[in-house]
């Protein structure tokens, strides 16, 4: 199972269509948006993350440090859509990044067990779960002083893994299996690893 996903978002949400494409058996393929008003987008419109908007999000920025001390950050975004009846959310979690893969038994006697991974998960419409999951950190990235982060599980044949936002284009060329979420821009490709 699969998830394409692209969504704008704005801090008033009424603003901005949320559209994701649900290419799954029980779906059969539809299309979700906010509102019925917003059927009449056919696109998403992206728009770069304003450096200095006026509302921010709280506590915002990844908080890793650099240092080897056990670490995990994770976000959740849920959406709601009233007129549809269903709601779904995206999960990420980065853990243990300092690590590009698990420590051996001599590191581990001194600093103790590590699990270093990027986590995606979507409970999406009717309940459907979908999970990926890799032990490989060096592709997420996340901004310090923003809610920016992304991650790259298979970039496309030749192209080198984004380490910021950048545009939904771009991304379509460099990216096979990932995503990069903002607080005005929610785009990626995953597929259940198995790993549930």
């Amino acid at each position: 199972m699969s998830f394409i996903f692209s969504a704008p978002l704005s801090n008033a949400l009424a603003e901005a269509p949320i559209w994701v494409t649900v290419p799954s058996q029980s779906t059969r393929g539809r299309r979700f948006f906010i509102s019925a008003e917003h059927k009449r987008f056919a696109k998403p419109v992206y728009v770069p993350t304003p450096a200095h908007r006026e509302l921010r999000t709280p506590h915002s920025g990844y908080h890793y440090d650099g240092s080897v001390r056990r670490f995990f950050e994770g976000w959740y975004f849920k959406v709601s859509l009233p007129e549809q009846k269903e709601s779904f959310c995206f999960m990420y979690s980065a853990e243990d990044p300092a690590f590009s893969q698990r420590p051996g038994s001599l590191e581990e006697l001194l600093i103790g067990p590590r699990f270093p991974g990027i986590g995606a998960q979507i409970l999406g419409p009717e309940e459907k779960y979908i999970c990926q999951y890799s032990n490989e950190v060096q592709y997420f990235w996340g901004s310090r002083h923003e809610l920016a982060l992304g991650n790259t599980f298979l970039p496309k044949k030749g192209a080198s893994p984004p380490k910021r936002e950048i545009n939904p284009e771009e991304f379509c060329r460099r990216v096979e299996e990932g995503f990069q979420v903002t607080p005005i821009w929610h785009q990626g490709f995953i597929r259940d690893n198995g790993r549930q």
